[in-house]
């Protein structure tokens, strides 16, 4: 009987945020840190112009989703489910960007088959090698890093930035992201 190679199974969450009717957040998600966070993000939403409002309780999605020996396992697995997840989210109420804060948010929502000519920053050769299989969400995320990108499956635009702990931990981050944001700021 052939013998056959064991799966790993990623293991990550991610915060997920609707913060306006054309915002939906989407964080990197590292509670074990017990950083303030959710200030943070408060404090950039009202630095682009949204109404100082207390943040909507954040949605948690957590991989794998439940232990079964039989679940689907895997990069893949954890994509497609993410990606039908927030499609179905989308299609009831439907945003026009998606904020992907951090290596996981950014690797698991954009679709491995992104071409570079979908980077509204231009054509950008490092978009398409993001997505080449055998990346780590680490290198996919390096690549995407700043770059607004069409997403066709979600219909939006999704903005890749540094994750919110991230931020808090290396604050030179906050001037990166917040360049990347413009697109953003409600005027």
């Amino acid at each position: 009987m052939p013998k056959t190679e064991a799966v790993t199974d990623p293991r990550f969450a991610l915060s997920l945020w609707r913060v306006s009717d054309k915002l939906l957040v989407v964080d990197s998600r590292h509670a074990e840190l017990a950083l303030p966070t959710e200030p943070l993000l408060a404090n950039i939403l009202t630095a682009l112009g949204l109404p100082r409002t207390p943040l909507p309780k954040a949605d948690v999605l957590r991989w794998p989703m439940y232990d079964y020996p039989l679940a689907p396992k895997g990069d893949d697995a954890a994509r497609d489910t993410i990606l039908a997840m927030l499609e179905g989210r989308l299609e009831m109420e439907p945003v026009e960007y998606v904020l992907l804060m951090g290596a996981e948010a950014c690797h698991y929502v954009l679709p491995p088959e992104l071409l570079p000519a979908t980077a509204e920053t231009g054509d950008d050769a490092s978009l398409a090698t993001a997505r080449s299989p055998g990346l780590s969400a680490v290198d996919s995320f390096a690549c995407a890093l700043g770059k607004a990108v069409r997403v066709e499956p979600l219909k939006v635009t999704a903005i890749v930035v540094p994750s919110l702990c991230d931020m808090l931990q290396e604050p030179e981050l906050k001037a990166q992201t917040w360049k990347s944001i413009q697109p953003l700021r409600q005027r």
